[in-house]
């Protein structure tokens, strides 16, 4: 049954290519074609922004940023449920949500965590924008 699925699959994927879909025309009725833009012929950039200058952060804020984002992967280790949701705004409206995830996460996965890469992209008053790399592994399937 699966070999059928996937055949399928194929056969249908290799019976479309080639071929515009339902809604993708390049017209609509009752629409007028406008051309594009040209750009400048002697390649310079028209009216772009220059990008925005690097804020410098105060590195005891990115450190201690840092530490939470640690202390949540550390919590996830050790799967520790409270500790995962201290790293967590008591008001954010996706405690209880994250609190059944876990549970149920904990209760059938054993998964090490590993930290790539953080990097603090921005601090305001109360929030704090934070891109991290983080790799996932399932060590064992938890069998009840």
């Amino acid at each position: 049954m699966k070999n059928l699925c996937i055949s399928l699959a194929f056969l249908a994927t290799s019976l479309l290519q080639g071929q515009d879909l339902p809604g993708t025309a390049t017209t609509l009725p009752g629409s007028t074609t406008v051309a594009p833009e040209s750009k400048p012929a002697d390649g310079a950039k028209a009216d772009v922004p220059p990008p925005p200058e690097k804020i410098k952060l105060d590195a005891a804020t990115v450190k201690e940023i840092e530490d939470v984002v640690k202390t949540n992967v550390h919590a996830m280790s050790k799967r520790n449920v409270n500790l995962v949701l201290d790293t967590i705004h008591p008001e954010s409206p996706i405690v209880e949500s994250t609190k059944d995830m876990l549970t149920y996460i904990f209760a059938r996965l054993q998964l090490r965590y590993t930290l790539q890469q953080i990097e603090v992209k921005e601090v305001e008053p109360g929030e704090a924008k934070v891109q991290v790399l983080q790799a996932q592994k399932v060590v064992q399937l938890v069998l009840s």
